[in-house]
């Protein structure tokens, strides 16, 4: 499927503005193809065991999700992440690398908050 538009690449606008277009731009793909950057049960097989026509499907959508990714990413984003096989391995590692991790979100909000307190 053809895509219209200009395709998303991590750029001076940021992260989370990529991040919004990719996640926009996968879907319009397909929805499968969104599905493999949140699947976690998917686990990449070698191609002699790509048995049956639904194994060779999840395979090929997974390729596809893992291309569009690799091409909206910088040469910094793309050495962090090119040695993983799965779109949602690729997807968790930007969203941790740029948003951080849910308790370092945590720590930095405790950090402010405690920086307020104390300037009041």
């Amino acid at each position: 499927m053809a895509h219209s538009g200009k395709f998303p690449i991590v750029g001076s606008d940021g992260y989370p503005y990529w991040k919004g277009r990719m996640r926009a731009f996968l879907l319009s793909q397909s929805e499968d193809i969104w599905n493999a950057t949140q699947s976690t049960s998917f686990t990449v097989l070698p191609i002699a065991e790509h048995t049956t026509p639904a194994l060779v499907a999840q395979h090929e959508v997974n390729y596809k999700a893992v291309n569009f990714l690799f091409f909206g990413l910088g040469s910094a984003d793309y050495e962090r992440v090119s040695h993983l096989d799965t779109a949602r391995e690729i997807w968790s590692l930007l969203s941790a690398h740029h948003e951080g991790t849910v308790t370092v979100k945590g720590r930095v909000v405790e950090t402010f908050r405690h920086e307020y307190e104390n300037f009041a």
